[in-house]
C-alpha cells in the first residue's frame, strides 16, 4: 500500500500536538498555584513560636498548679495537727472527769456515813499556782443534811525542813483552815493556792469534821499529784 506524503499535513499535526502539550502544562502549573499553602515560611515560623510559647504556659501553669497543692496539702496537715492536739486534751479532761466521778460513785470507805470521794490538783495559769477540788459525800443508807467542817493542811519541805501550812497560808484573801460544809449527799469544793517558790509539797492532809445532826470526824491523807 503506498501513501502520500504531504508535508503540510504534518506540520499541522505536530503543531497540534504542541499546542496539546502546552495548555497541559499551563492547566498544572495553575493546579499547583491553587493547591499549594498559603503560608509562607515567617508565617510558618511564627506559628512555630506560638506553639513553643502555648507548651511554656502549660508548664508553668503545670508548676503553679503544683505549688498550690502542695500549700494546700500542707495547711491541710497543720490544721489537722493542731485538731488532733485539741482532741488529745479534750480526752485528756474526759478521762480526769471520768476518775473523778469513779471515786465519787465508788468511795475509797463505803463503811463509814462520810468519805472522800476525790482529790484533785492540776496546774493553774501561772507557775506556782495550783487548782483543787474536793468532793465530801455522805454515804449512809439514809440521807440526811450534814453540817460541818473540812480543813486542809500542806505536809512540805523548805529548805531541806519539814513544814506543815494551813490552807490560809497558801491561798490568798481565806480567812482560816476550815471550809463549811452543809450537802445531803454530796458537796465539791474548790479553790486554788500559790506554792511560792522553794517551798516542796508531799502530801495532803483532810479533816472532816460533822457537827449536825449528829457529831462525826473523818481523816484522809493522800500524797501530793498534779493531774495533767
Amino acid at each position: 500500500m503506498v501513501v502520500e506524503y504531504n508535508p503540510r499535513q504534518e506540520l499541522q499535526r505536530k503543531l497540534i500536538i504542541l499546542a496539546g502539550l502546552l495548555v497541559a502544562l499551563s492547566i498544572g502549573v495553575l493546579l499547583g498555584y491553587r493547591l499549594a499553602p498559603s503560608s509562607t515560611s515567617v508565617d510558618v515560623v511564627e506559628e512555630a513560636q506560638g506553639v513553643h510559647e502555648m507548651g511554656g504556659i502549660s508548664l508553668d501553669q503545670r508548676l503553679i498548679n503544683a505549688q498550690t497543692a502542695s500549700e494546700i496539702d500542707r495547711k491541710a496537715l497543720e490544721t489537722l495537727r493542731v485538731e488532733m492536739a485539741q482532741r488529745h486534751g479534750e480526752m485528756a479532761e474526759l478521762e480526769q472527769a471520768v476518775g473523778f466521778y469513779r471515786n465519787l460513785m465508788a468511795p475509797d470507805d463505803v463503811n463509814k456515813a462520810v468519805s472522800i470521794g476525790a482529790v484533785e490538783f492540776t496546774q493553774g495559769a501561772l507557775p506556782g499556782r495550783f487548782i483543787f477540788r474536793i468532793v465530801v459525800q455522805q454515804t449512809a443508807e439514809k440521807h440526811s443534811e450534814l453540817r460541818g467542817t473540812l480543813t486542809i493542811h500542806f505536809d512540805g519541805l523548805h529548805a531541806e525542813e519539814p513544814v506543815t501550812l494551813g490552807l490560809s497560808d497558801l491561798q490568798a484573801g481565806a480567812v482560816g483552815n476550815d471550809i463549811p460544809l452543809q450537802f445531803k449527799y454530796f458537796q465539791s469544793i474548790e479553790g486554788e493556792i500559790e506554792v511560792p517558790a522553794g517551798l516542796v509539797i508531799t502530801g495532803v492532809n483532810l479533816s472532816v469534821a460533822i457537827k449536825k445532826p449528829k457529831q462525826l470526824t473523818l481523816k484522809h491523807q493522800v500524797p501530793w499529784h498534779v493531774e495533767h
